[in-house]
């Protein structure tokens, strides 16, 4: 590698561009032969992988509360980041007219009510509160055409389908893998 870099400082400027085509063309032609060799076997490697029992459990699990309370307390620090390019991605949708061509898509909202164990444990009023403010949430979204979204329709319903969750069973769950990482970080202090 510095070889190269030598070469490149005391070469002529047109013989330098000559080597720095050949070797663009050279990782082109690797890049190419291997996406045409491994397509297939990366085609099937898929469809096996997605009839193993294992990743059938992994996704059972990922609909779990504790799954979720994994997800969640993992992706945090993120969704600010996926919040503020899902907002600049719908900006420039709207900038390059994108819904002006296209027919108004309306946003899908799910009724379904999910249950869990501790739905029955919460107090008559903590739960009216809650189904009000997502009845007034969906009533909010119901309406709405994808143009007229602030993020894009996508995040949008991945958001109004966090909704139905029992936040404080998932929040109870972070909470206690929060305890969990700072305890282990204690630990390997003290030993």
């Amino acid at each position: 590698m510095g070889l190269i870099y030598v070469a490149y400082v005391l070469m002529d400027s047109t013989l330098l561009l000559m080597v720095q085509a050949w070797l663009v063309l050279t990782l082109l032609t690797a890049t190419a032969f291997v996406y045409l060799t491994f397509h297939g076997l990366w085609r099937s490697t898929l469809a096996w992988f997605t009839e193993m029992p294992m990743l059938k459990a992994l996704l059972d699990m990922c609909s779990t509360n504790w799954g979720r309370a994994i997800g969640l307390f993992a992706l945090a620090p993120l969704l600010p980041f996926i919040l503020g390019t899902s907002m600049l991605n719908q900006r420039v949708r709207h900038c390059r007219g994108l819904y002006d061509q296209a027919p108004p898509m309306e946003v899908k909202v799910s009724n379904k009510s999910s249950k869990s164990s501790r739905a029955s444990k919460i107090s008559a009023g903590a739960r009216k509160r809650l189904v009000s403010m997502t009845a007034m949430m969906k009533k909010i979204v119901e309406g709405e055409k994808a143009q007229e979204l602030i993020v894009t329709p996508r995040i949008h319903n991945l958001f109004v389908h966090a909704l139905e969750w029992s936040p404080c069973d998932i929040l109870e769950k972070i909470n206690v893998l929060s305890v969990a990482g700072i305890l282990v970080s204690l630990t390997s202090i003290f030993l």
